[in-house]
């Protein structure tokens, strides 16, 4: 009984949500409205009312996209794709529906958070006639999704932050402004040194190697592309920062670069080299629901057809996205590609290692891998004159964007907690061919077996005392750090690495509502 009535409650707050009237107006106008308005929340936190940290802004960005997806995938499949006139100006009563959709899409999201958990078994779900009472989040251990959301995603050291005076100029002397529009004069010129600047800041979420090839192009041509748009995206959206206070309302209509598909493939033909067929097929993967994808997702599919001729591009979701995670996302999500990236996937582990291998190749340890016992030592760091071992089960996979690909990405780290406390097992037991064939160590050493993720290390349910799960990057960091594995295995083995509540980051009780359905959960924020 209790289990129907939270079934049926999930299912009204999902038609409350779809309720909002800017669907109704057409399927162009209110893509594009949307699009729009997060335009115009990403102008106001980066001019005119600035996060104060990059943290912050890093929050800001994930809850946005999230957010984001839930209205566009409502207009996606319900909007009347016949009415596909754009009207590019600022319509009040739209302007207002798309804030109003958007600050919905807040709670809804958190809503989004508690149902899928209750399915999991996770959390409890009481009843009080209208008002949803979960498990007591308080007593969760948060820090572990507050270690996912306040590191990067492979929580690698920043890069030095390029000088972007030039960039400024550049596009200062290339913005057209014509009464409430403005638009990038760009050429060859202009796009070239937009790409040699956006790249150099964008290049450290590129991994994977640039000759894997798919069904119509590698990632090296997707890379070009790709960071193509963003380049030109990015100094779109320095053109209405740069001019928004000289344009009348801001630059808001033109804030979403429209453009037709023949004249974005002509440019990148002429900007990227890439031959027509390869930009039509990555352009056409890139489109939003392209692909016969059942549930789209903007950060994945950001170009969006606007069903009359037009493709909207917003340099907030181009900017912002992790271009060669969301591609392999995407691609396991279609069939024939979905085969080809599992024969690639296992030279992740090789290059992982590699990596690792080349970060601490200046230090005195001796990086080791091998079979032993019906399992593998993935990657083994020995100290050999302290005499310590650091096993690392590596795990490289695609960071989770929703609930079904957070079960899997979680069955991957309770299968590598397995594994490690497998060879914890023959450690103790001094098994013979790991410690003197493998390892070459002795049962003397100071040993620890953990899980290491290149991005994402879980939630509290797939915790465990004895295995730590631990990003990779700041492993390796606090090595060099340290300049003692013994000291690192000590840091691993107390969790130091987790960032601590009310001071790294704070958990606040959030009251949500949906017509007359209530609840309350919590928010995560960075210190």
């Amino acid at each position: 009984m209790l289990k129907n009535a939270i079934y049926l409650a999930e299912k009204e707050i999902d038609l409350i949500f779809a309720g909002n009237r800017l669907k109704s107006i057409g399927y162009t106008q209110a893509i594009w409205t949307l699009l729009n308005i997060a335009e115009e929340h990403y102008l106001k936190i980066t001019t005119r009312r600035p996060l104060k940290t990059e943290n912050e802004l890093n929050a800001y960005v994930d809850k946005s996209l999230n957010s984001l997806n839930y209205p566009l995938r409502v207009c996606y499949k319900e909007s009347d794709r016949s009415k596909n006139k754009l009207e590019k100006k600022m319509i009040d009563e739209d302007y207002k529906s798309a804030i109003q959709w958007l600050d919905d899409a807040d709670d809804y999201g958190l809503f989004c958070s508690i149902f899928p958990l209750w399915h999991r078994n996770k959390i409890e779900i009481e009843l009080d006639g209208y008002n949803l009472i979960p498990s007591d989040w308080t007593r969760l251990e948060l820090e572990y999704e507050a270690y996912n959301r306040l590191f990067r995603k492979d929580a690698k050291e920043e890069l030095l932050h390029v000088s972007n005076k030039d960039i400024f100029e550049l596009i200062a002397a290339n913005t057209k402004i014509k009464r409430n529009i403005y638009y990038i004069n760009f050429n060859p010129k202009i796009v070239n040194q937009l790409y040699s600047y956006f790249s150099k800041i964008n290049e450290d979420r590129y991994n994977l190697p640039g000759n894997w090839e798919f069904t119509y192009f590698t990632i090296g041509d997707f890379k070009i592309l790709y960071t193509t748009i963003q380049s030109m995206l990015y100094g779109w959206f320095v053109g209405r920062k740069l001019f928004y206070q000289d344009i009348e309302e801001f630059g808001y209509c033109s804030s979403v670069w429209v453009v037709s598909m023949e004249e974005l493939s002509n440019r990148l033909k002429r900007y990227t080299n890439l031959n027509e067929i390869t930009i039509l097929k990555i352009l056409e993967y890139l489109t939003y629901g392209g692909m016969e994808i059942r549930e789209p997702d903007i950060a994945l599919q950001p170009l969006v057809d606007l069903n009359n001729g037009y493709f909207a591009l917003s340099p907030f979701v181009w900017t912002n996205t992790n271009a060669e995670r969301n591609l392999c996302t995407l691609l396991n999500q279609i069939p024939q590609e979905k085969a080809i990236y599992a024969k690639l996937v296992n030279e992740k582990e090789t290059l992982l290692r590699k990596e690792i291998k080349d970060f601490l190749k200046d230090m005195n340890y001796d990086v080791k891998s091998g079979s032993v016992e019906n399992t593998n030592i993935d990657c083994a760091i020995i100290d050999r004159t302290e005499k310590v071992c650091l096993i690392m089960e590596l795990k490289w996979f695609i960071e989770p964007a929703e609930i079904r690909e957070v079960i899997a990405r979680s069955e991957e780290l309770e299968k590598g907690v397995f594994q490690a406390k497998r060879l914890n097992e023959l450690f103790k037991l001094k098994n013979a061919h790991m410690l003197n064939d493998v390892l070459k160590i002795d049962a003397n050493y100071s040993y620890l077996s953990i899980v290491a993720s290149r991005n994402w290390i879980g939630e509290f349910d797939v915790q465990d005392d004895e295995v730590p799960i631990v990003k990779v990057w700041p492993i390796l960091n606090k090595i060099k750090e340290y300049g003692s594995l013994n000291k690192v295995i000590h840091w691993l083995r107390n969790k130091e690495y987790l960032p601590k509540r009310d001071i790294d980051f704070w958990v606040k009780p959030v009251n949500i509502s949906f017509g007359k359905w209530k609840s309350k959960w919590y928010g995560l924020k960075p210190s």
